[in-house]
């Protein structure tokens, strides 16, 4: 009975690491995905804005592309509290998010300089050379960080499975063995009421 209370300890154990680390965790990298994407069409959008001369939807965007790149940090510092708490190793993806982060929001603040001044065209060569390369970078990082999480919840799924299959073969004895300890004693005190004194 102590092993089916460590296997069920196990279980409880895995199942919480599956949906603070998995599903909590890698939620938080999807929105922190969702919103890098939002930022940079955001700014995207400012290009068409700049062509209609709408002054006020450039800004609108802008502005929507600094929220947006706001919270992917904020979503991502909620993902790497949610790592960093489970003690995963250190793995290179952050260092590599930081970096390209840290790009972006510089040239973020570039571009919204050279798109409030109406200068497409250098605005442009920026958006789509070093912030598109700075981009990829940031979001494979996260994508590295997803199949992290996603490998370490697998294995923390396999081993619950395990724990719960050894319980049932371990129930499965048991419940043979109190099986076979009863017709014993059954066939024992039936020999000895049957058998004359």
């Amino acid at each position: 009975f102590a092993y089916i209370f460590f296997a069920l300890r196990v279980i409880n154990r895995s199942t919480g690491m599956i949906y603070n680390e998995g599903l909590i965790g890698v939620e938080k990298l999807i929105e922190a995905d969702r919103d890098a994407y939002q930022s940079s069409i955001a700014i995207s959008l400012c290009f068409m804005n700049i062509v209609d001369n709408d002054a006020e939807s450039v800004g609108k965007n802008l502005d929507d592309a600094d929220v947006n790149l706001k919270q992917v940090q904020e979503r991502f510092s909620a993902f790497e509290e949610i790592y960093r708490a489970a003690k995963r190793v250190e793995h290179p993806a952050f260092a590599v998010f930081k970096e390209n982060y840290t790009e972006l929001v510089r040239m973020t603040a570039t571009l919204r300089e050279r798109i409030s001044a109406m200068d497409r065209d250098a605005a442009w060569r920026l958006y789509s050379g070093d912030y598109a390369k700075a981009f990829g970078l940031m979001r494979g990082a996260m994508d590295d960080l997803t199949n992290v999480m996603l490998d370490a919840t697998a294995k923390d799924y396999d081993s619950s499975n395990a724990a719960y299959r050894q319980i049932v073969r371990t129930l499965v004895v048991i419940f043979c063995l109190v099986v076979a300890f009863s017709v014993f004693f059954a066939l024992l005190l039936a020999a000895s009421i049957t058998r004359p004194v």
